[in-house]
């Protein structure tokens, strides 16, 4: 078995269990607590965060504990922070009123 200096490996923890039996236990809330760590933990290493907002985004825990991890980022870091929404990402309905919208604007000038 090949032997690594603790210096040199990626990882902190894994953590191995069969989710059926224990997910709703001391060891789901284990296996959440590590992942919000290694997930804020590549937040702050990222030079960009792209946010896609969608239609149920604010209605997740978990989303809005990024989101201010990503701003705190954007503060503290000078992350650069990219909102991106998804319905006007896969609505061909408001892109079309967006682009209307902006040749008004061009032609009123």
């Amino acid at each position: 078995m090949e032997s690594h200096p603790a210096s040199s490996l990626e990882f902190d923890v894994f953590l191995s269990f069969r989710g059926f039996d224990t997910r709703d236990n001391f060891t789901g809330h284990l296996d959440k607590a590590l992942r919000l760590t290694v997930l804020f933990d590549r937040i702050e290493k990222s030079k960009i965060a792209i946010i896609v907002f969608s239609k149920n985004y604010a209605n997740s825990a978990w989303c809005l504990r990024e989101l201010v991890k990503i701003l705190e980022c954007r503060n503290r870091n000078q992350q650069l922070v990219v909102l991106v929404s998804s319905t006007k990402l896969t609505n061909p309905t408001s892109r079309s009123r967006r682009r209307a919208s902006w040749c008004r604007l061009k032609h009123r000038k």
